[in-house]
């Protein structure tokens, strides 16, 4: 558990300042975070389903010219298995990039040393990195991660999508030919979608004109995909 393995500087209200609480259901429990964007952020982490653990603020402790320091980056999450997949993220604003001064042009490089010795991957995101249609499809898949999908329906719709990828209509209507009325269908299709146990571009828009197909081996999740993408 994160929590138990790195001390967290405290996240209070500060005047004309952002700040609030993500629900997790991750082992370090629920986790404040200062931005909006940081919130956002930990939105999409969270409907990744191989996320181990994630916390916020955690404290990195760093010597320099003998005195010691404390480097707090916005997020640490822990996707689990056998090759490092351990992010330090830093949330910052494209202008706060261009205007970035010696204090966090250091913070920045603290990271990316750390990183390095410790087995995790640093990386930086912007708006540009966060607010895109996947923050949308998160919001609206994420409480579909909690329930079951009907397994006799998952067996329909993954024969159908054998031969090839189908848009979620085409699926409604398979569904329909198995007496399943179609806003049942969406629903089931939904989770499907948000649990992974099919494919679809969740980097798009998720309609009824969104293509669903199988899954292949050693895809990775979209979510870690994004945070693949961003600048180290």
């Amino acid at each position: 558990m994160l929590a138990s393995q790195f001390e967290q500087r405290p996240i209070g209200p500060t005047h004309g300042s952002f700040s609030g609480r993500a629900n997790l259901a991750t082992p370090s429990g629920s986790q404040c975070y200062e931005s909006a964007l940081e919130g956002e952020l930990i939105e999409q982490i969270a409907f990744c389903p191989v996320l181990k653990d994630l916390i916020t603020q955690p404290v990195i402790r760093y010597t320099k010219k003998g005195v010691e320091r404390r480097y707090t980056p916005d997020v640490l999450a822990d996707f689990g298995g056998r090759r490092p997949r351990r992010f330090v993220i830093e949330v910052k604003r494209d202008e706060e990039l261009r205007a970035a001064d010696a204090r966090l042009t250091e913070k920045l490089e603290i990271g990316r040393l750390w990183c390095a010795q410790n087995g995790a991957r640093f990386r930086i995101m912007t708006e540009r990195h966060i607010r895109t249609p996947l923050l949308a499809n998160a919001r609206l898949l994420t409480p579909q991660m909690r329930r079951t999908a009907d397994p006799s329906v998952l067996a329909i719709v993954t024969q159908a999508i054998t031969a090839g990828a189908l848009t979620m209509s085409q699926c409604i209507d398979r569904l329909a030919e198995n007496g399943l009325p179609a806003p049942r269908a969406k629903a089931e299709l939904e989770i499907m979608i948000a649990q992974r146990l099919v494919a679809c571009d969740l980097e798009s828009p998720v309609t009824e004109a969104s293509l669903i197909r199988r899954r292949r081996a050693g895809e990775p999740d979209p979510v870690l995909r994004k945070i693949l993408r961003a600048a180290k």
